[in-house]
């Protein structure tokens, strides 16, 4: 089975590309505390040092899994010919605006309360900006499945 990335639409491909990064970057670091050591009355003292990722956290966590779910269904339902259960009045690029947007709350919350003395880390960084992404990208599926399921077309050079 191929994979024809032109089968998505652009906020189709927006969140599959934030998605992954979002779950990648999940396992890397996304805080750190250092804590040097030294020598007091002639004793050394050992530092200690210790990080966390985004599975280590709660709202990390959730972000994490809200990516794995969008990813999925657009997966499903491009690639692998899965026909998604009708929502009602709730449509399926709604559901991707809710998510993304759950998404970004989670890690707005995550940035900036990350605690006292604690450092911020590059993969809560790259993880905030694909939270951006799944936001945007949900933004974009809902306004096209809102004028007729096509991405709006270019204006002419």
């Amino acid at each position: 089975m191929a994979v024809d990335i032109n089968k998505l639409s652009r906020g189709e491909q927006i969140i599959g590309v934030s998605g992954i990064v979002l779950f990648i970057f999940s396992f890397f670091k996304w805080y750190g505390v250092d804590i040097g050591g030294g020598k007091v009355g002639g004793v050394d003292i050992p530092g200690f040092s210790a990080s966390a990722n985004g599975w280590d956290t709660t709202l990390g966590l959730f972000a994490a899994i809200i990516a794995l779910i969008m990813v999925a269904q657009i997966a499903a339902t491009k690639f692998g010919g899965v026909k998604m259960p009708d929502l009602g009045s709730i449509t399926w690029g709604q559901v991707h605006l809710g998510l993304g947007g759950l998404a970004l709350l989670c890690m707005v919350i995550r940035l900036i309360d990350a605690g006292d003395g604690v450092g911020r880390k590059f993969g809560l960084f790259v993880s905030f900006v694909a939270a951006i992404g799944l936001a945007a990208g949900g933004y974009l599926k809902f306004q096209e499945e809102k004028s007729g399921g096509s991405a709006p077309t270019p204006p002419a050079a």
